[in-house]
């Protein structure tokens, strides 16, 4: 059996640990995750009308939620006014 007969056997990858995006894409980010930064996650945002509001949905720590207004503040900084 050779690495290249897996898929066959195992079929598609469900999860890709620790694989960045392989191309740029607008609104996603690449983050680190854990106590000693073992982990890669993706972070997805949207923008939509509204009063400019933060919503960050699901379970996030302060440290991610920090980082998540640390970035708003600086996106602010840097648009058109």
């Amino acid at each position: 059996m050779s690495s290249n007969s897996i898929h066959k056997y195992l079929g598609v990858v469900k999860h890709r640990f620790g694989v960045t995006e392989e191309a740029d894409r607008i609104g996603l980010t690449t983050g680190l995750r854990g106590r000693m930064w073992s982990e890669l996650l993706q972070t997805e945002v949207a923008i939509m009308p509204g009063k400019g509001k933060l919503v960050l949905t699901g379970k996030l720590g302060e440290v991610m939620q920090e980082s998540a207004q640390a970035a708003l503040s600086y996106v602010r900084s840097r648009g058109r006014m």
